[in-house]
């Protein structure tokens, strides 16, 4: 939206995307936010390796209008120059989080959440007699309950040209974590990996050797 330099030459703004092409502009008003954006999940046949593949985030656009009241609706339709840049940023997420350490982070979250329901929905702590107190609400460390966020401060900008505005906005991360952990394919070399990974037993030295 400009209202920062992209670190990226690969990712100009979508205002400068406007201003140096040929686009018939009308009152835009796109919006972008993060999702998930994984493959189904490989598995060992054994159900007790697993491997998480794809990119892990997308970025996604949506068309928005207003109605009378100032009331904001999405459309399901996405102005192309708007999906072009949401392409962009999402082909060059690798680079963007080197540049900007914030998105690597985000990923990371993405991963950990997806970990965590896949943990969750295999009982992967069960089946390995995991016990975690300290952990876990059970533990000794005392834990706060916070509320979780449900909304996020959008940031905006706006250009006129002629008679024609264009507001965008940007903001919001869409965390499908369960959805992605439900989704599997039994691969054998999963299993391959898991078995060079296992421990060989020796009373000489340590497992982790």
């Amino acid at each position: 939206m400009k209202l920062a330099p992209s670190p990226l030459k690969e990712l100009p703004s979508f205002i400068d995307m406007l201003k140096g092409g040929n686009v018939a502009l009308d009152n835009m008003m796109p919006r972008w936010w993060m999702e998930c954006d994984y493959e189904p999940i490989a598995r060992s046949s054994d159900g007790l390796g697993f491997e998480i593949r794809g990119r892990g985030v997308k970025v996604l656009t949506e068309e928005e209008v207003a109605d009378a009241q100032g009331q904001v609706a999405g459309t399901g339709k996405a102005n192309p120059v708007a999906r072009k840049w949401a392409d962009l940023m999402t082909q060059h997420y690798d680079e963007l989080s080197v540049k900007n350490v914030a998105f690597g982070e985000l990923r990371n979250v993405f991963d950990m959440c997806v970990i965590a329901a896949l943990i969750a929905k295999e009982r992967l702590l069960d089946k390995a007699d995991c016990q975690l107190p300290t952990l876990t609400s059970s533990g000794s460390l005392g834990f706060t309950a916070l509320e979780a966020p449900k909304t996020v401060e959008t940031q905006t900008s706006a250009l006129k040209r002629g008679s024609a505005f264009i507001v965008t906005a940007s903001g919001g991360v869409a965390i499908t974590s369960w959805q992605a952990a439900s989704k599997m394919q039994t691969r054998p070399e999963v299993g391959q990996v898991r078995e060079k990974a296992m421990p060989v037993a020796s009373a000489s030295r340590p497992w982790w050797d």
